[in-house]
């Protein structure tokens, strides 16, 4: 299903896409290809900035609502059809978020391997997203998955407008002894 957020482009990664993204700096200004770059770069922090705010246990332990909000646009969509979670608006995804780590003690997120496609005002990343949790009946868990995400230019800088979260494999939950 696509979903389209006001403001954001929904891009589709081919594998031909970084190749791309190469050329088309080859034939930017200096001052573009800057640009380009500190766009990329305030997109991963952004990225890895959502990980952190979202991560549970050893320094902080609770989900950080007030960074989220600086995080995602007002619209922002985060949608997960194998989890059959789709929520509209930044209030929605907190409290989503908020119920479905109810069970959590601890959980750390990890985004690797971005492709980013990046325009003037709007952005297009892939992530591989792996996710390690400890539940309440003790059992631990990793699940791989991926994740694509879109981003817009504010006035106050990049935004995610939208997450779609791809479920990938989820280790067999270990129990401790």
């Amino acid at each position: 299903m696509e979903t389209h957020v006001e403001g954001c482009v929904n891009a589709n990664i081919s594998t031909n896409q970084c190749w791309k993204n190469r050329i088309i700096m080859q034939k930017l200004s200096l001052e573009e290809r800057i640009q380009k770059l500190e766009d990329r770069e305030a997109i991963l922090n952004l990225t890895f900035q959502y990980a952190l705010n979202i991560n549970l246990g050893a320094d902080r332990s609770h989900i950080n609502t007030k960074t989220l909000r600086n995080i995602f646009t007002k619209n922002a969509i985060w949608e997960c059809q194998a989890m059959n979670i789709r929520e509209e608006g930044i209030d929605n995804i907190i409290s989503s978020i908020i119920s479905e780590t109810k069970s959590v003690l601890f959980s750390m997120h990890s985004y690797s391997n971005p492709v980013i496609t990046i325009s003037r005002v709007n952005a297009h990343a892939h992530f591989l997203f792996w996710v390690t949790s400890k539940i309440k009946t003790n059992s631990i868990n990793q699940v791989f998955m991926s994740q694509d995400l879109q981003y817009v230019k504010t006035k106050n800088g990049w935004r995610i407008c939208n997450v779609q979260l791809y479920y990938g494999d989820h280790i067999k939950s270990v129990s401790e002894q």
